[in-house]
């Protein structure tokens, strides 16, 4: 469970703030764990709270100290292998993005007013639209920032990295802060990929790049935006699992993480709820709520009509 304290992460049993060291991160090795240990420790949980006869909280508190944090409240592994897990890649670099991003506006607003303003006239401007850079400036939460508002993020963040060299002296900080965004492209565009056209560029440049910069990544958030917090599950399933993922299903199927994501299912959902919000009683009590939604949604799947 991620509000433990000891081992919040689900495949290994890494401490929560592992590779942030500054002199074993880089080196931190984060080994998953397979499916006969975690059968062994998920029995092993249960032995002993069937033996102690103590209530849940205490044993969970026992399970996170001296159990890897696994116990034996969730599904048997008998019936679902953790080494089948797979992680949603869109709200991985949604989640990820938007720490970055605030921590991105916190350092901007903390500067003088001539600063804030350039940076609006000559960065923001050229990619977000009006309403974004309000929130931008008013501190309000980056919750609404879809996802195409932050795939611009990403893909300007070039921009904002040359704005900070620029213009601010040379400090830990910002020179973290700049390598953070020159690595964020990157990652994206490997993240997203689904179908493999060249396997050996894949295998011997992108792959290797991919951990190459999520080691970046997590070194300079060591001066960033994990100086002040944990380490988020997102991050360490970007910087430990997702390499670990991306060779499995490359040698299982030749294709990329892109095919791990929900935004398909985000989408149907949205036009789910389009639908309903569009074409039924603003009470929604009405017996046919079912017959019309389905019908609509049926148009809009099979004859791609739109469900705004």
């Amino acid at each position: 469970m991620w509000n433990r304290t000891h081992n919040p992460f689900l495949l290994c049993k890494c401490a929560r703030n592992a590779g942030l060291d500054e002199i074993e991160g880089d080196t931190h090795q984060c080994i998953m764990i397979n499916d006969d240990e975690y059968t062994n420790l998920f029995h092993r949980s249960k032995r002993r709270f069937d033996s102690k006869k103590y209530n849940e909280a205490k044993h969970r508190d026992w399970c996170d100290l001296n159990n890897a944090g696994i116990t034996h409240f969730g599904v048997n592994p008998a019936l679902f292998n953790v080494s089948t897990i797979r992680f949603d890649t869109f709200h991985c670099m949604c989640a990820i993005t938007r720490t970055i991003m605030n921590f991105t506006r916190n350092f901007i607003l903390k500067q003088r007013l001539e600063c804030r303003k350039e940076f609006t006239q000559n960065v923001l401007s050229e990619f977000l639209s009006p309403y974004h850079i309000y929130c931008w400036n008013n501190k309000c939460n980056f919750s609404a920032f879809k996802g195409n508002d932050l795939k611009e993020f990403i893909l300007n963040s070039h921009k904002i990295s040359t704005f900070v060299e620029k213009k601010f002296v040379k400090t830990t900080e910002n020179e973290s802060l700049v390598g953070t965004l020159r690595v964020l492209q990157s990652i994206f565009s490997f993240v997203r990929i689904s179908k493999i056209t060249n396997e050996k560029e894949y295998v011997d440049i992108k792959m290797k790049q991919f951990e190459e910069d999520v080691r970046l990544l997590f070194k300079y958030g060591r001066n960033t935006f994990f100086a002040k917090q944990n380490v988020s599950f997102y991050f360490h399933t970007l910087r430990f699992y997702l390499p670990e993922i991306a060779k499995k299903t490359f040698n299982n199927h030749q294709l990329g993480l892109g095919i791990f994501t929900m935004q398909g299912y985000e989408r149907r959902n949205k036009e789910s709820k389009n639908t309903i919000n569009r074409f039924c009683t603003s009470q929604h009590t009405s017996n046919t709520i079912l017959v019309n939604n389905i019908r609509r949604l049926l148009y809009v799947f099979l004859l791609e009509n739109n469900a705004y």
